[in-house]
This record gives C-alpha cells, structure tokens and sequence, in this order.
C-alpha cells in the first residue's frame, strides 16, 4: 500500500513538472491622479516588483472598446 501511494504521489509530481505553467507577477503601487473633475484623465502607476530585464522590454496599453466590452460581459455572466 505504501508502495502503491509512493508511486502515485511521484508520477504526479512528475506531471507537475513536465506541464510547468509560467507565472508572471507585477507589483503595482498606488494611482496618482493629476486631472479634476471635467478634464481629461491622467494618473500615473508606478510599477514595482519589476527586474531590470523586465523594465526595459515591458509594453503598457489601453485596452481597446471591444476588449473591454467583451471582459465587462464575461464579469457580468460569471456574476449572475
């Protein structure tokens, strides 16, 4: 039995190393609004947590009006 359990548990761990998912992780600090009321929006985010080689390849966008509506949807369904 022990044997049996022992071998599970090592092809398993196994598996875990053979279909290793990539994890990407980004510190954000906290938003620094320069505009008011009835001006145009801008605000700046300081990125923390970000190596060097990171820093100098990492690319910041808006997304776009079909990208947003199609993640409010899909927030909205898993909501209801």
């Amino acid at each position: 039995m022990k044997t049996s359990v022992f071998t599970s548990i090592s092809v398993m761990g196994a598996l875990g190393l053979l279909t290793a998912i990539p994890a990407h992780a980004l510190g954000l600090g906290n938003i620094e609004l320069s505009s008011a009321l009835n001006e145009p929006f801008k605000a700046e985010i300081p990125v923390n947590a970000v190596s060097g080689d990171e820093a100098e390849t990492l690319q910041v966008r808006l997304a776009s009006n079909d990208e947003q509506q199609s993640r409010a949807t899909t927030l909205l369904n898993e909501l209801t």
